[in-house]
């Protein structure tokens, strides 16, 4: 009725307007912020009845007659912003008669309908199986839908429901205990169990009583209702996969992420892609489409979520494409570090919440013991997650927030842990580094009592972070979440903690003197100038590369080259505005353009682990290298070298003649290389890697002039100062060296309040250099080198 633009009426727990949601305010409040007019509010045999008719001009174009809509539904937001759903009854029909027979539905069946309410596309499947074949639909009303415990009483009787769909969020009200004994268990009169909306479960069939049927099913609101489906059997071990399609007309389709393009299936032994839902039947109307119903064409969907094709030709889902976040330069999947938490036995459910300000990561659980032990559930994820996925916090939580249509409610959760203003001083900062070293390495510092400190623990204070078994990836994690927690810049500590001759006891002391609250603002003078946008291109993604500019002589031209992660590299000219030439590569680009001036070629690094020279003018590969591991740095090209740097483990620094062949390569350190290389003098260039290694080396054959190692890693791309002789080299952990070119020896060091990770900038001035940089503790910082020849450090 709502989607033929008339009105229609709705109890007390929903009404059509933003997201269907929740009645909670007064009627002349929801009348003045929402597009319905309210005819009429009254109850009709104790229940209340809300009689609206929505505004016109807010509604889809008007149907046709022969699109024949049974129904309008509004998706839950998971793909997007929510939208409206015109479901014709050949979308819906096949559906329903197929799952009639899967299921295998009868008149003697009793079907819970209230597990999703009105507006969620599985609450009309419900009652549309109970219609068809006559069973008996069971409905609640809101305070006991709401009452997990009064529920369970109600639906599982002795003439209790036999027929349940619902999604995993909505099932884990109930206590372990309660499905063992209650809803899954011998007694219990269910005799089909379907859930979707959300991953399936792991361990669900083990407490399953015999002749229960169990179902994993998936789809989309796009493509009403449900499009895959697998049956649970017993002894399932592992993994269960979305299942094959309902009913002929449903397509299945891989696309990469980035591109939309069709993935090629038969490429490798496993293939990832995004799932995308097609059928030539099965069409709804989305918004204000129009038209798509008399097409004969396949519609696919987009369903936004990441899956695998595995060698037994099943799907299988990943996560969400859009659960990747970026955590110390680092991508991080929060569905991957669900799914190990979800594998330990002591949780009911995980739940992983990013902060992108804070970076700080947080992994919530409910568990089946309260008095649990979560020291041992940090040792199991240390023991199953890589370093970088590794949470700052671990919460346990009653339960978790649910949206209207029953999953968790990722939002809600952001907004209570992380959108707080205020900086709890509280804690002493010695006893909060205490708190998160144990939590982070088991180790426990501070002793009040004299039972507690046994030879263990003497000996875990006396050794350092290090040797205790911490990383540099741990020690980052460490010292932003005390800087964060006390709003206060430690430079030393990150250094202390990566310095095997420093103590934990030591680092203790030394953060026992530090003081704690925000620092005075710098004094400050602002310049107010006019930038506007000449000219901009959408290239998809993320944009993390440097554009590059190149002036070619020979066609008097300037133009800009810059990849993205979309895949794309693109050259656009500067005068003109015009796209000169776009190159499409086979994974993400992180690396700026190089180029070869004489050829009027560009270099480019990939994550698939070649550099590419290309066309500037056409787009066309001229050749390719493959280095077998990623490149994010920019090459260094010289007169007769190409020099970069990559993420591969045998050899990390590479050196090719100007046709692409290799003349030498290099193992630097122990990790790989983000930071470009820079040439120096003579015949000499210098690199630094991701485990703070770094070296002068000779192009012409990789011979090794002189090197050394810092403490932690270097991000930024290193500078080289002529007037001195000098490299400018920033490590992470606050610290910006100057080294001579002639013997690496270091002429001074600046010590900043914060993490370097921007790469400084040299300013010549009359009579001295200035040295900008950006630093983590937000701010900008410029120093005045005033007598490079004397090396006497800046101010």
């Amino acid at each position: 009725m709502a989607g033929a633009g008339r009105c229609c009426w709705c109890g007390a727990e929903t009404f059509p307007g933003a997201g269907w949601g929740p009645v909670r305010h007064e009627l002349a409040s929801l009348q003045k912020n929402h597009n319905f007019e309210i005819l009429e509010d009254l109850y009709i045999l104790s229940e209340r009845v809300v009689l609206l008719r929505i505004k016109t001009e807010t509604l889809p174009p008007p149907l046709k007659p022969q699109d024949n809509i049974a129904y309008c539904v509004v998706t839950s937001g998971s793909t997007g912003t929510p939208k409206f759903v015109r479901v014709p009854t050949q979308c819906i029909l096949p559906n329903l008669e197929e799952l009639q027979q899967i299921f295998r539905l009868t008149a003697d069946d009793r079907i819970y309908a209230s597990a999703s309410p009105p507006s969620f596309d599985p609450f009309i499947v419900d009652v549309f199986l109970g219609l068809r074949c006559g069973a008996c639909l069971v409905l609640v009303e809101e305070t006991i839908r709401l009452d997990g415990d009064r529920l369970l009483r109600v639906l599982f009787d002795k003439d209790g429901i036999t027929f349940l769909q619902i999604t995993p969020s909505l099932l884990r009200r109930w206590s372990r205990t309660s499905l063992e004994s209650i809803v899954l268990g011998e007694g219990s009169p269910l005799r089909c169990l379907v859930l979707g909306g959300e991953p399936f479960p792991d361990g669900l069939d083990k407490l399953k009583k015999s002749g229960l049927r169990i179902f994993n099913i998936y789809g989309i609101t796009e493509m009403s209702c449900w499009a895959t489906i697998e049956q649970v059997l017993p002894g399932c071990e592992g993994q269960v996969s979305l299942g094959t399609p309902i009913d002929g007309s449903v397509e299945l389709e891989l696309r990469d992420v980035e591109t939309a393009e069709i993935v090629d299936l038969n490429s490798t032994e496993y293939v990832r892609g995004e799932l995308y839902l097609g059928s030539r039947v099965r069409k709804c109307l989305v918004d204000g489409e129009q038209g798509m119903l008399e097409s004969e064409d396949v519609l696919y969907r987009r369903t936004g979520d990441l899956v695998e094709l595995r060698a037994d030709g099943k799907y299988y889902y990943l996560g969400r494409c859009d659960d990747m976040v970026k955590r110390f330069g680092v991508r991080v999947s929060l569905e991957q570090i669900e799914q190990v938490g979800d594998r330990y036995q002591e949780l009911t459910k995980s739940f992983a919440v990013f902060g992108e300000t804070s970076h700080k990561l947080l992994l919530l659980y409910t568990a089946i013991d309260k008095e649990f032990d979560e020291q041992s559930l940090r040792q199991y994820l240390r023991a199953n997650l890589l370093e970088s996925h590794h949470p700052d916090e671990l919460l346990q939580v009653q339960s978790f927030p649910l949206t209207a249509h029953g999953k968790i409610d990722r939002q809600l959760l952001k907004k209570q842990y992380f959108d707080k203003a205020d900086v709890d001083t509280s804690k002493n900062l010695q006893d909060f580094f205490a708190e998160q070293l144990l939590k982070l390495l088991g180790i426990q510092l501070n002793f009040s009592l004299k039972d507690h400190a046994t030879k263990r623990a003497k000996l875990d204070r006396e050794c350092s972070f290090v040797d205790a078994g911490g990383t540099s990836m741990q020690a980052v994690q460490l010292v932003t979440s005390v800087q964060d927690q006390f709003s206060v810049g430690i430079p030393n500590l990150i250094g202390m903690l990566l310095d095997k001759t420093v103590s934990l006891k030591e680092v203790a002391t030394y953060l026992d003197d530090v003081r704690c609250g925000s620092d005075p603002p710098p004094s400050k003078s602002t310049l107010r100038i006019e930038v506007s946008i000449k000219f901009r291109f959408d290239m998809g993604k993320c944009i993390d590369a440097t554009p590059t500019i190149f002036k070619s002589v020979k066609r008097n031209r300037t133009i800009v080259a810059v990849g993205s992660h979309s895949h794309k590299v693109i050259v656009l000219d500067l005068d003109s505005d015009e796209l000169v030439s776009e190159l499409v590569l086979p994974d993400r680009v992180e690396s700026s353009v190089s180029f070869l001036a004489e050829t009027g070629c560009g270099l480019v690094g990939c994550y698939d682990g070649l550099l590419y020279c290309f066309d500037l003018w056409s787009g066309a590969i001229r050749w390719k290298f493959d280095s077998g591991g990623m490149i994010k740095c920019k090459a260094l090209v010289g007169d007769s070298r190409i020099i970069f740097g990559s993420y591969a483990e045998n050899h990390n620094l590479f050196a090719l003649d100007l046709g692409g062949s290799l003349v030498w390569k290099l193992s630097i350190g122990k990790k790989g290389i983000l930071s470009s290389p820079i040439s120096l003098s003579n015949g000499t260039a210098f690199v630094a890697t991701l485990d703070g290694s770094y070296c002068s080396f000779a192009t012409a054959d990789g011979t090794i002039q002189w090197s050394g190692k810092l403490e932690s890693p270097v991000f930024a791309t290193s500078v080289f100062v002529a007037c001195s002789e000098a490299i400018l080299v920033a490590e992470v952990r606050g610290l910006l060296h100057c080294f001579s070119c002639l013997d690496g020896s270091q002429l001074w060091q600046i010590s900043v309040n914060g993490n370097i990770f921007s790469t400084p900038t040299v300013i010549p001035q009359t009579d001295h250099v200035d040295i900008v940089f950006g630093c983590h503790d937000k701010h900008l910082y410029c120093y005045s080198w005033k007598d490079c020849a004397s090396h006497e450090p800046p101010e």
